[in-house]
């Protein structure tokens, strides 16, 4: 997002970007096209989701101009916006009013060892890791 500047009136807005393959590395990445831009609006109509999981709306809290499109975290490797991603793992994870009281079961965890330093993982990083950890002395575990 960008603050405009040239046009005297104060907006943020989103430029377009233009996909383009690399022939070399066969590589997709994105160029900005500063000729198109899409302004951001409040309370804009978009794709319709469940607000809640009780609500089915079409308004969302911010968007853009279609075909524009606005990524407030960013995106993962696969181009998914990671700020709807957030949204929906804590929608997902959160106690909903309409079923009354959420109750997990209770289970048992068996514990394998106490150490100061776990070291989950394998590869170089993971070995290195956890060699670093037991040459400075904690009680170390992988």
């Amino acid at each position: 997002m960008q603050l405009v500047e040239e046009t005297h009136s104060l907006g943020f807005f989103v430029y377009s970007a233009k996909k383009e393959l690399d022939l070399k590395t066969f590589q997709y990445s994105y160029i900005e096209d500063r000729q198109r831009r899409y302004s951001l609006k409040l309370f804009a109509e978009g794709e319709q989701y469940k607000l809640f999981s009780l609500f089915t709306t079409r308004l969302h809290l911010f968007g853009v101009e279609q075909p524009g499109t606005i990524y407030l975290f960013g995106t993962d490797s696969l181009g998914r916006d990671l700020f709807s991603r957030t949204i929906h793992a804590f929608d997902k994870y959160t106690i909903k009013p309409c079923h009354g009281i959420y109750r997990e079961p209770a289970r048992t965890i068996p514990i394998l060892d106490e150490v100061d330093v776990l070291v989950v993982g394998g590869s170089q990083s993971g070995c290195a890791a956890a060699i670093c950890a037991a040459r400075q002395g904690p009680a170390s575990s992988w």
